[in-house]
This record gives C-alpha cells, sequence and structure tokens, in this order.
C-alpha cells in the first residue's frame, strides 16, 4: 500500500500501475524435535509501473526504495508509437524497393511495370544499442539506449519488356 501510495503521490495514472503477482507464503516454526508449525505468513507482490517519462525513472526507484520496495528488476523499454513508425519504415522500404527493381531493370535492359505483389515478413524486431541514445536524460542508473525497428518485405514486379536484345 505504500508503494502504491508513492506510485499516486508521484502523479502516476492507474493504467500505469499493475499489481503482477501477489503471494503469500506460511512461515514454520523451527524447534529442535517439534514438528513444523505455521507461525504466520509472509506477503510478497510484484508491481508493473510504467514510466512514461524517463527523467522522472531515478525518483520514481528512489522513492519506491525509501517506501520499502526491496527488489527492483526486469527494467525495459519499449517504443510507444511503434504504427507510425513502422509506417515511416514500410515507406522507405517500398521507395528503396522501387530505386532497386530500377536499378536491376536497367542492368538487365528491361523495364519494370506495376508491383504485382508485396509481402511483409515478422511484424517488427527491435534491436537495441545500449551505448548511444537519442532521448535527453539525467538518469545515471540507467542507460535507455536505442532502438531500430525493422520492416522485411518482398516487392515482385512486373517485367513489361525488354529494351534492348
Amino acid at each position: 500500500n505504500g508503494l502504491m501510495a508513492k506510485l499516486k503521490e508521484l502523479n502516476f495514472e492507474d493504467k500505469d500501475l499493475c499489481t503482477m503477482n501477489y503471494n503469500l507464503t506460511p512461515k514454520y516454526s523451527n524447534q529442535p524435535n517439534v514438528d513444523p508449525t505455521i507461525v504466520g505468513y509472509s506477503a510478497s507482490s510484484q508491481i508493473s509501473v510504467k514510466v512514461r517519462d524517463l527523467n522522472k525513472l531515478d525518483g520514481t526507484i528512489e522513492g519506491l526504495v525509501k517506501k520499502g520496495a526491496n527488489v527492483i528488476k526486469g527494467v525495459s523499454f519499449e517504443v510507444t508509437n511503434t504504427e507510425k513508425l513502422m509506417d515511416e519504415a514500410r515507406n522507405l522500404a517500398a521507395l528503396d524497393a522501387k530505386r532497386k527493381a530500377k536499378l536491376y531493370a536497367a542492368s538487365l535492359g528491361v523495364n519494370i511495370g506495376l508491383v504485382k505483389s508485396v509481402v511483409e515478413n515478422e511484424r517488427y524486431a527491435p534491436t537495441y544499442d545500449t551505448m548511444r541514445s537519442n532521448a535527453p536524460m539525467e538518469s545515471k542508473r540507467i542507460q535507455p539506449g536505442e532502438r531500430t525497428l525493422t520492416v522485411n518485405s518482398t516487392f515482385v514486379f512486373i517485367i513489361l519488356s525488354n529494351i534492348r536484345e
């Protein structure tokens, strides 16, 4: 409850907070020559917090530790507007495919026509470069790095005719 109160104090919205799991484990007595008996329970939970402003990351971690969080794990970074970025990558892929098709056509002595088919392979595959970041960030503990979104597409063009024999 203290952690959730701290997150609310730090202006986190409900949509960015989620209890991932909750564990209740019995505690047993450990006395020699006596069968173990339950003397109490230990409760633990795991909370997922989405930090949208990376400059709030250090303060959030520090605030949660001061309120009793004793394990911080699984820090990961996501790209928020992937559809817009992926559409931009698709446009660039189409322009690149057309440029290469024209180059091959010229080398082969043919003209290209319309695109017969387009197949997009694999939705998206992020790659990470943890040495660079375009985002200004004051954190001294965690470096977000850079992600690359990739579109793999196959374009099939129609060959119209031979230009030369």
